[in-house]
């Protein structure tokens, strides 16, 4: 289970998909239950008005019965149905002898039933409840064992107008349609960002894995050529990096290893006379606080270049300043000073890295200007 999901979702292209589609059934399976609460909520609303209905049509059968044990005549209680508040624009009353009718609503209404040939109890039941209307009725006798029937019929269409059932269903079906719309877009507006972001971070690796690449390439030339010079000077003392330096700025050209930072230490001793050892030491001090795209070598007595690849210019500053802060015991213990000087190249379409790095050495010998020369 766990694969598959993973297999799915890993992927940026698949989770579209799955995910609209896991939003489709949220929304199939919310408008599900919103519209089986409104479902039961309209039964909910005709049973309890059913039996409101069916308590008024006992209390018009009541009054109908007394009206014949007070000595009313049919035609006296048929004219107060007709007149009854009862009989409105959705809502009627009607009055049956012996399951036949003799009054619904009123005389237009009763003769428009009859041209129907609704004229029996039965009928105007089968009548309502195929048109949609709601029907309650209480049957009676009166003293000469005479059986009444009293009725009441509502559209319920308009019950359920009148008691706002089908606005509210109206309303909360539109609200639940925009909720899902902006949940579903806000749902595909953060799938494509992340998708972007996910595009971008595996070509930024990519990127990171071929400047890696290219850096371990430059690596390894560095190590041919530091082979290479060894057997130059075999038989020789070979104390400075110059050569070394000359070549790594030549072969610092490919766009992987800009930004490109170039820090220029001049260590001044003044008068002091420093044992070589104590020296080694402080530059074994600085090259402890280097990553792995930092080199740092020994260019003339007292000289050391620190090349820094993919290097931000904000960063330049914190990095001299922290090389200077990590062997500041050093440098007190020594009653040494250092002076730096920086440079800073963003891309490979910069003016070239030699030139730049004669610039460094010009402001650290300013009296010799562009002609520079290693001092021995």
């Amino acid at each position: 289970m766990k694969q598959w999901v993973l297999r799915i979702f890993g992927n940026h292209k698949k989770r579209i998909g799955a995910v609209v589609v896991l939003g489709l059934l949220f929304i199939l399976m919310a408008f599900f239950f919103v519209g089986n609460e409104m479902v039961q909520n309209r039964a909910y609303v005709l049973k309890n008005y059913e039996a409101q209905q069916q308590d008024m049509t006992r209390e018009l059968a009541q009054l109908a019965q007394e009206q014949f044990a007070s000595g009313d005549t049919l035609s006296d209680v048929i004219e107060d149905f007709q007149a009854s508040f009862l009989n409105g624009s959705y809502r009627w009353c009607f009055l049956a002898q012996s399951g036949k009718l003799l009054q619904a609503k009123d005389a237009n209404y009763f003769e428009s039933l009859k041209l129907q040939e609704i004229t029996t109890v039965k009928k105007l039941r089968k009548s309502c409840r195929d048109s949609g209307q709601m029907m309650t009725m209480v049957s009676f006798e009166d003293e000469k064992k005479t059986e009444y029937t009293v009725g009441i019929v509502s559209d319920v269409n308009n019950v359920l107008l009148e008691h706002k059932v089908t606005k509210h269903t109206t309303y909360v079906m539109m609200a639940l349609a925009l909720v899902c719309m902006l949940f579903f877009t806000v749902l595909l507006a953060c799938l494509l960002l992340l998708s972007k972001r996910e595009i971008r971070i595996g070509k930024l690796q990519e990127e990171l894995t071929q400047r890696q690449q290219h850096l371990e390439t430059m690596s390894e030339e560095v190590g041919r050529i530091d082979e290479q010079m060894a057997e130059r000077f075999q038989g020789n003392l070979r104390e400075y990096d110059d050569e070394l330096v000359h070549a790594l700025l030549q072969k610092s050209t490919h766009a992987s290893l800009f930004p490109l930072g170039i820090l220029y230490f001049q260590w001044q001793m003044g008068d002091r006379y420093v044992q070589k050892g104590q020296f080694q030491q402080l530059i074994e001090n600085m090259r402890k606080l280097l990553t792995k795209d930092q080199i740092l070598l020994e260019y003339a007595k007292g000289e050391f270049v620190l090349l820094a690849y993919r290097i931000e210019q904000k960063e330049l500053p914190e990095l001299k300043e922290r090389m200077i802060q990590g062997v500041q015991s050093d440098m007190e213990q020594l009653q040494i000073t250092v002076r730096v000087e920086t440079a800073f190249l963003p891309d490979e379409e910069e003016e070239n890295t030699e030139a730049v790095f004669t610039c460094l050495q010009s402001r650290i010998h300013p009296e010799k200007g562009e002609n520079y020369e290693k001092p021995v």
